[in-house]
This record gives C-alpha cells, structure tokens and sequence, in this order.
C-alpha cells in the first residue's frame, strides 16, 4: 500500500496489485482534496487501520480521518509538536505508525523522536527519546 499528497493537496492512496484486479496493476484513485495550513512534505495511512492518514510538513502534522465508504475526509487533527520553542533548524524527518495501533505514531526529527498516542492527547507525547 503506498499514498501520499500531490503539489495540489489532493489525497492519493494505491491499493495493492494483488487486489487491484487481473491486470496485476495497482489502482490508484484520489481519495479527497484538503487544505492544510501548512504545505505538506508527505503523508502515510495508517497500514492497520486505513480510515487514519497523517499528513506532515517540515513542522506541522495533522491526521486526517477518511471515510472507507466515500474517501471523504470527516476530520482533521493537528498534532501540538512544539518545534517552534527548538527554534527553526528543527524539522520533521519521518512519522511512522507503531504496527497494529490505530492512533499511536511517532515523529521524528534529527534531536528527538516523540510518540503519541492521539485517542489521549495530541499535546504531550508518551515517550520523547
């Protein structure tokens, strides 16, 4: 499964090719449009639970929640990261998903890596390493 967020902010997700159809080709469909307040750098579904999608850019991070019927996007979750009191050279790396958890991601960045469960709180971390 791969996706992500075109220069158009328009929300992409590609279904394996195995399930795609006999052609063995991955279907690819937009899934919504959004417009964050941030320009977006990439973006990645929740592999365990697809209704989850986290769309970061060098300081912000928000998580879209997608409706499996229709691929409308119903909300949007920014995640509190703080970067700003770091001052500017800190920036996201990487957020990834914890496998089989539906709302616990970590960010990454080059001083630190945070993980936050978001059905507690989208503020404090818990774990900053």
């Amino acid at each position: 499964m791969t996706q992500g967020a075109s220069e158009k902010n328009q929300l992409y997700q590609a279904k394996d090719p195995k399930k795609a159809g006999s052609s063995g080709q991955a279907a690819v469909t937009a899934v919504d449009t959004f417009k964050p307040s941030f320009v977006p750098v990439s973006a990645a579904f929740n592999p365990a639970f697809q209704s989850y999608c986290a769309v970061w850019g060098k300081n912000d991070l928000s998580v879209l929640t997608v409706c499996p019927k229709d691929g409308k996007v119903k909300s949007d979750l920014t995640v509190n990261l703080m970067l700003a009191a770091f001052g500017e050279h800190l920036t996201i790396l990487d957020v990834e998903w914890i496998p089989g958890a539906r709302t616990i991601l970590g960010v990454g960045t080059k001083t630190f890596v945070r993980v936050y469960d978001l059905a507690k709180d989208n503020f404090s971390p818990l774990y900053n390493v």
